[in-house]
């Protein structure tokens, strides 16, 4: 297992870094949207297991990810996050 992981692609990776982030105030309802799905709220049904982000390259996906991973990271809410490259 060790030999076939990608340490590189984990949320934290000096090779990520800095890693992209959200500027402050902007993206707010996406951010939003992918933390309620992370963290559903009791009586909701249970979200689907895999959030899937597309969009052309450059429009922010992997900032919109790194911001949300860490605010689940400090919420005690990751389970896992996966970049890549």
């Amino acid at each position: 297992l060790l030999q076939t992981s990608n340490p590189n692609a984990t949320y934290d990776s000096s090779a990520r870094h800095p890693p992209p982030l959200c500027f402050p105030g902007t993206r707010v309802q996406y951010i939003k949207d992918i933390t309620d799905w992370a963290i559903p709220t009791i009586g909701t049904d249970a979200p689907l297991p895999l959030y899937w982000m597309k969009g052309p390259a450059g429009v922010g996906k992997s900032a919109i990810a790194q911001t949300c991973v860490e605010r689940l990271k400090k919420l005690g809410n990751l389970g896992a996050a996966f970049f890549f490259a």
